[in-house]
């Protein structure tokens, strides 16, 4: 049986997995209010993530709140070409960690771009009511195909580094998982709006995501150094 030190090293190995589901499952909660906040009607609200019907798209918001739907889409395209790239790594760094660095930066873009899309799009001359909504899509389906796709190189790396302990480590694996979730979906449900931080940052959005972006900056440290 495994010892302690070993158990714990799995918790630190794993540390990556839990704060990407706890950034995946806070950001994407947060969203709709994001976008009630951004004027978006609510029958488009509630499909960002999804797809809608044909009628829908005849109007801008309606385009840009469907192509939410597409970061699964391309999860379920690039999953398989990341998995058999890493496969094939030859980098000095590892066959994993340069992929795992690569999906990690863009869920931390993604983490930046979400509570300041408005700002970015008042940024532009051109910008505009559309364009928030677009750039606020936008970081949507980056952490939504990043958060997912990173899951893969992470599992493999258990793989390689505990191949005759497969059953532990991904139990443990799932485990952090859960963990993620719970956390992730219990962030959005608290009452930033009163706190230090919040008025610091300007607004309970900001400050939700600056938690995050901490959380997740320390998990990628543990896991990869």
């Amino acid at each position: 049986m495994p010892g302690w030190r070993s158990r714990w090293r799995l918790v630190l190995l794993n540390s990556l997995t839990c704060g990407l589901e706890i950034c995946v499952a806070a950001g994407v909660t947060y969203v709709p209010p994001l976008l009630l906040e951004a004027g978006v009607q609510e029958r488009y609200m509630t499909m960002v993530l999804g797809r809608l019907p044909y009628c829908y798209w005849r109007s801008w918001v309606g385009y840009l709140t469907a192509t939410g739907g597409i970061g699964p889409v391309l999860g379920l395209l690039f999953i398989p070409l990341i998995g058999s790239a890493s496969d094939q790594c030859n980098s000095s760094y590892g066959r994993r960690r340069p992929f795992i660095w690569l999906l990690s930066g863009g869920v931390l873009l993604a983490l930046l771009i979400i509570p300041r899309a408005d700002l970015l799009a008042s940024r532009l001359a051109w910008g505009g009511h559309t364009l928030q909504v677009g750039v606020l899509i936008f970081g949507v389906s980056l952490l939504d195909f990043c958060g997912q796709v990173c899951f893969t190189p992470l599992e493999a790396l258990l793989s390689d580094l505990y191949p005759d302990q497969e059953d532990l480590a991904f139990s443990m694996f799932s485990f952090m998982v859960s963990l993620g979730g719970c956390v992730g979906y219990l962030l959005p449900a608290l009452d930033w709006s009163g706190g230090l931080l919040s008025f610091y940052l300007g607004g309970r959005a900001e400050c939700l995501f600056a938690i995050l972006i901490l959380i997740f900056v320390v998990s990628v440290l543990i896991t990869m150094k």
